[in-house]
């Protein structure tokens, strides 16, 4: 990702996203559905609340149907785990457009 310009900001925690999210702008949110410390929905709903939600690309390595009924519900796209890297450039240039000019500072990504 970085190769392709986009600054990435990796965060330990859910509560880490919020905190970014907060302080400034991103092109999108990659996270896991698995998360050990704030469920999914309680995320993209603090996310929510903070103003403008990016698009948010979801991780799974539940079962497709579920997976996809899940990320549906929460508004996200969803990538099955384990996804090849061309699967992962190819949901992030379909859901995730850039809020601010295209220069490397400027296109980040939220990884979770």
């Amino acid at each position: 990702l970085m190769s392709m310009g986009h600054v990435v900001v990796l965060c330990a925690n859910a509560h880490d996203v919020i905190e970014q999210i907060r302080s400034d702008e991103f092109d999108g949110v990659l996270l896991d559905l698995t998360m050990p410390d704030m469920a999914p929905e309680k995320l993209v709903d603090a996310i929510s609340a903070i103003g403008v939600r990016p698009p948010i690309v979801v991780f799974s390595a539940r079962s497709t149907r579920e997976a996809r009924a899940y990320a549906q519900r929460l508004g996200a796209a969803l990538l099955s785990k384990p996804c090849e890297l061309n699967d992962l450039l190819d949901a992030i240039s379909a859901n995730f457009h850039p809020t601010r000019s295209r220069d490397a500072a400027s296109n980040k990504l939220e990884v979770r």
